[in-house]
């Protein structure tokens, strides 16, 4: 079940609350348990804006909005920055800032939710966190045993994960006063917890009442974990003080009973919500017997203005460092740019370490922009029996992949298939079937994308490719919008919005807030969709894509489209200038979406006309489907034998596991008053028949019938 935002705001502290004592509590602490005094601590946020400030980096308010900008490096957007991907950049370069932000966390006094902690520690509870600061253990009265999965590199600090127990305290990013243990870094945050600790874990809370404060739920490394922990407790309070949060929490567990507190009225001012927020903890600590000191009492629930970068003295990093940071999170074009200035900088300097990392991205750059590199990537990979036992292994491997994303580039669909397929008998690696879902899914066989895609995601999270994990992730989503599974498909859009996207560079993201605003109209929240798409355009714009600007526009008109099946009358423009220009798939979208307004409009020749000329020449197998239903539909309009095209079309639906395109075809038959349509509406999942045994029971408006591609 998908839950419409507003449907749970809040839950008040009842006396039933109380009932549970704090032996039996399980508390997750993120990092806004720490932001009231007298701790005070800064977010990742505010420590990646003090590590860009002592790297020669300066934030500045621009017409576009908070932006980065350096004496020597093009800039790039605030809000597009992951602190994760800031602090990969300098690991992987050689920085070391874990110790500076080591001591801005360290020695800091606990505040009431750290005293509320410890009580819950000392009473024989659970408390987990993110956090790694060492809040929680000073608010104890005795020292807590504490758990981690960096055992292996701190003993004496931590036993591991599977050794947790009731009245211990888990800390999966680590400790201050060892910085071997912090996890700081976009890989060290993408892979998942290893499976024996996640079940484990998740034994554990069962039964449990589960009580989360500070927390957004946005750790990749945690989904799983937490999906399970929430699905099975006994209960889980969610404090949250923020609406958007709360939404973007239910869309990410939409399947466990969360109850947000304390409740909210929609028009409540941040300051206000806060305030609320903290008296209702304090509130809830005193009924279990744990009461607030009056003091902490009163700064929990007036936190203030965030606290300043921390003041910190890095080494000068180089050139190359600058310019990754740009490539991550710059605007197209200027990636090059920054690697022209990065390479002068760095020879000028004599950095020697830097050469490898130069040469590896020139590669890149002549890879992706049609040099020398990518017409020998191409030759090796026309002659698989060479490419096959290219030595080193290692060398192979690269140029397989990079020949996948060569084809992809190209958008041959068959190409790309028969590629990705060879290399998936060649080798064992996830890449390939994150490649080869594209291409089938464009193929229309979606059963087998879905395969592997979901293969492709469950080893590229173990890999610690964010970038293709990332794109296994858009893969799940899309295809889940394939099959009618609208909540997934909301699920993996907060996971490329909120955690996995957050490491890879800032389109993902982007594609996250598409692929939810896809997922929003099939659900008929238009206004809700056209949020998230103005998410998504402000990156494409800035990074001056205009293919995804173009899929933008297309979705637009499918809200416009959607609205009108509600009843309004939204201004419309047809323009086809860009997605002409841009051809293929582009074109093919425009044309549907434009045949399905004029159908709305009852322009039923129009219609037609649009729809043969994706018929006539389809860019893939999934525009060809979405036209000949369109095509049956005018049928249905002018009286023509619609029937047996819709049978048609479900009986090759069914075999792709394209349930989507299934559901709206017996719908047709339904309304050609076909004995057919009962038959094809009973072989639909039930997610999208429900109970109903009638086409058109169990899904939206039959009138919103197209599909995008993309």
């Amino acid at each position: 079940m998908v839950r419409h935002p507003g449907d749970c705001q809040g839950v008040r502290l009842d006396r039933a609350v109380s009932e549970r004592p704090l032996n039996d509590w399980l508390l997750f602490l993120g990092a806004g348990a720490s932001a009231a005094s007298p701790a005070r601590l800064p977010t990742f946020p505010t420590l990646a804006a003090g590590v860009l400030r002592s790297i020669g980096w300066h934030e500045q308010d621009t017409p576009a909005g908070p932006t980065w900008t350096h004496a020597q490096y093009p800039p790039f957007r605030s809000p597009s920055m992951s602190a994760e991907v800031l602090f990969g950049a300098l690991s992987w370069f050689g920085i070391d800032f874990a110790e500076e932000l080591a001591e801005v966390l360290d020695g800091a006094a606990p505040n009431a939710i750290h005293h509320f902690a410890g009580a819950v520690l000392d009473a024989g509870g659970t408390v987990w966190t993110t956090n790694v600061d060492r809040c929680v253990e000073t608010a104890c009265e005795d020292t807590p045993r504490r758990a981690g999965r960096a055992a292996h590199l701190a003993l004496e600090l931590f036993c591991p994960l599977t050794q947790a127990e009731p009245g211990m305290l888990v800390k999966f990013h680590g400790s201050v006063e060892n910085v071997r243990t912090l996890a700081f870094t976009d890989r060290q945050l993408l892979a998942p917890l290893p499976a024996d600790a996640a079940a484990h874990l998740a034994d554990l809370a069962k039964g449990r009442r589960v009580v989360l404060y500070g927390y957004a739920g946005a750790d990749a490394d945690l989904f799983d974990l937490l999906e399970r922990v929430l699905q099975h407790a006994d209960e889980v309070l969610w404090f949250e003080p923020f609406g958007a949060r709360r939404h973007a929490i239910e869309r990410a567990f939409p399947y466990a009973q969360i109850r947000f507190a304390p409740v909210l009225s929609g028009d409540q001012p941040a300051g206000a919500a806060i305030t609320a927020t903290g008296e209702a903890f304090a509130e809830l600590a005193e009924r279990v017997g744990a009461p607030i000191d009056p003091a902490l009492r009163t700064a929990l629930s007036s936190i203030g203005a965030l606290p300043e970068p921390p003041q910190l003295s890095l080494k000068r990093p180089p050139g190359l460092t600058h310019a990754r940071l740009v490539e991550r999170f710059g605007a197209a074009g200027d990636d090059a740019r920054a690697l022209r200035t990065a390479r002068r900088e760095d020879f000028r300097r004599l950095r020697v370490r830097t050469i490898r990392g130069h040469l590896r991205w020139t590669i890149n750059n002549s890879l992706y922009h049609g040099g020398g590199a990518a017409h020998l990537v191409d030759w090796l990979g026309r002659h698989r029996g060479i490419l096959g036992w290219l030595p080193p292994r290692r060398l192979r491997d690269y140029v397989i992949t990079r020949e996948c994303a060569l084809r992809l580039q190209r958008r041959d669909w068959r190409e790309l298939d028969d590629f990705a397929s060879w290399a998936v008998g060649v080798r064992d690696n996830p890449s390939d079937l994150y490649y080869r879902a594209q291409a089938r899914r464009y193929a229309l066989l979606v059963t087998l994308a879905q395969q592997d895609a979901d293969a492709a995601a469950a080893g590229l999270s173990a890999a610690e490719d964010p970038e293709r994990h990332a794109g296994a992730v858009l893969e799940q989503g899309t295809i889940a919008i394939y099959q009618g599974r609208f909540d997934r498909a909301l699920r993996e859009a907060f996971e490329l919005r909120e955690r996995t996207g957050r490491y890879a560079i800032a389109r993902w993201p982007a594609w996250g807030a598409w692929l939810e605003a896809i997922a929003l109209c099939y659900l008929q929240r238009p206004d809700d969709a056209r949020a998230a798409l103005d998410a998504a355009r402000a990156r494409f714009v800035a990074e001056r894509r205009r293919g995804p600007i173009a899929d933008v526009r297309t979705a637009e008109l499918l809200a416009a489209r959607v609205e009108i099946a509600l009843g309004g009358s939204p201004d419309l423009s047809l323009e086809m200038d860009d997605a002409i220009e841009l051809g293929g798939r582009y074109l093919d979208d425009r044309l549907l979406v434009a045949a399905d307004l004029r159908l709305a409009q009852d322009a039923v020749g129009k219609a037609e006309r649009l729809l043969h000329q994706v018929a006539d020449a389809p860019s893939c197998p999934v525009a060809k489907a979405w036209a000949e239903f369109g095509l049956a539909e005018v049928s249905r309009r002018t009286g023509t034998g619609a029937a047996d095209a819709f049978a048609a079309i479900a009986v090759d639906a069914k075999q792709r596991g394209a349930h989507w395109l299934h559901a709206q075809a017996a719908i047709g038959l339904g309304l050609c008053c076909d004995d057919r349509a009962v038959r094809e509406w009973r072989s639909l999942p039930t997610h999208l028949r429900g109970k109903d045994e009638h086409p058109g029971g169990g899904v939206g408006d039959p009138r919103v019938l197209w599909m995008m591609t993309t």
